[in-house]
């Protein structure tokens, strides 16, 4: 929140239930919109964030039109997409953000193609390496600011690296690999 100015249109992509991401932005005086695949958690999110939009949809239909927006903020909605639909994906948050717009985008790191246990299942998630999410925010035509790198608990408490990418919507077509000040990672 303190990237923006109070009001700033804000989009939560893959909201759930509202909480928290939501609720903290809606709370810090943000106008915030949330949208998920599912209505059942929708109900959820309007009944805990009464302050804000919620509305069904998927972020690859290319009909939605509910932007742009400020910023725009994806924290783990983006799991288990191949390179490809991952780039497909920050292009859709791309051009849902105001040319300067912020987009922060949070995924697990996933080095290897081990099972991972969720509630009650297990699944092969797809790989998502560090070194290759800045170049994937790069071909979808945005600005990285910074990588963050963060040891973390998962669902079923077992130990994971988050990565959070800071990044903005700079123009309508993707950097040059010349351009100064990209690729910036940190360990926070």
């Amino acid at each position: 929140m303190s990237r923006l100015d109070p009001g700033a249109r804000v989009l939560d992509v893959g909201c759930g239930t509202g909480l928290p991401t939501a609720g903290q932005l809606s709370e810090g005086g943000m106008d915030v919109t949330g949208i998920d695949v599912s209505e059942g958690l929708l109900a959820h999110a309007r009944r805990q964030v009464p302050g804000a939009r919620f509305v069904r949809a998927d972020l690859f239909d290319q009909e939605l039109d509910i932007g742009p927006f400020d910023a725009v903020v994806s924290f783990y909605s983006l799991v288990d997409l191949t390179a490809d639909m991952f780039i497909a994906a920050l292009e859709r948050l791309r051009d849902l953000t105001v040319t300067g717009g912020t987009l922060l985008v949070a995924v697990s790191e996933r080095r290897t193609d081990d099972e991972v246990r969720f509630m009650d299942t297990s699944y092969r998630p797809a790989l998502c390496r560090r070194e290759d999410l800045g170049d994937w925010a790069r071909q979808a035509g945005l600005w990285v600011d910074e990588l963050n790198i963060c040891p973390e608990q998962g669902a079923e408490g077992q130990p994971e690296t988050g990565l959070y990418l800071w990044a903005r919507r700079f123009r309508d077509s993707p950097p040059s690999r010349s351009e100064p000040g990209q690729g910036a990672m940190a360990d926070r």
